[in-house]
């Protein structure tokens, strides 16, 4: 039996979040980084956007600890712990980068592979691979192993329609 490729660049982990390999690729990193938001509770939302801003206070304050660094890092500890009752040592863990956060949704980082991807996906990873299967064909493939209980789903899906502006604006 043969084992499906997932694309090693849409993994969760490695695609959210503005990255110019991605976006040279597939223009699908919109796609990826809103339903990994939309698939994340509340206080990690606010996690994550408390760890970017915190990242940012390191890096221009020289990659030093700062007491502004530390104020606004117990700050947002403490509206976890008043508004959704996080515990504050899982909140400091997850905020300092040893934690990681769960999605909602179990297995969502392998359907976001097999989901997400496009024609410039396949000819960077499998244009040339032994096969000689189809895009069609691999993502149908993809899908299938995904919702093995729910064929009639997984045949109803497609792969996404990317519709591109030109970057140019012309007058005149």
């Amino acid at each position: 039996m043969q084992t499906l490729k997932a694309c090693p660049l849409l993994s969760l982990g490695l695609y959210a979040l503005h990255s110019n390999l991605h976006k040279k690729l597939t223009y699908l990193d919109h796609a990826a980084d809103a339903i990994v938001i939309a698939n994340c509770r509340p206080e990690y939302v606010i996690l994550a956007g408390e760890k970017m801003k915190l990242n940012r206070m390191y890096q221009q304050a020289g990659k030093k600890i700062t007491p502004e660094y530390e104020q606004s890092k117990n700050a947002c500890i403490d509206s976890l712990y008043k508004y959704y009752r996080m515990d504050r040592r899982t909140a400091e863990r997850l905020i300092s980068g040893h934690g990681r956060l769960t999605p909602i949704i179990p297995n969502l980082s392998e359907e976001v592979d097999k989901r997400l991807w496009d024609k410039n996906i396949y000819e960077q990873f499998w244009k040339n691979d032994e096969d000689k299967k189809s895009c069609e064909e691999l993502y149908r493939e993809n899908v299938k192993s995904i919702y093995k209980n729910d064929q009639e789903f997984a045949a109803s899906l497609s792969m996404p329609v990317i519709s591109l502006k030109p970057d140019h604006k012309y007058r005149g």
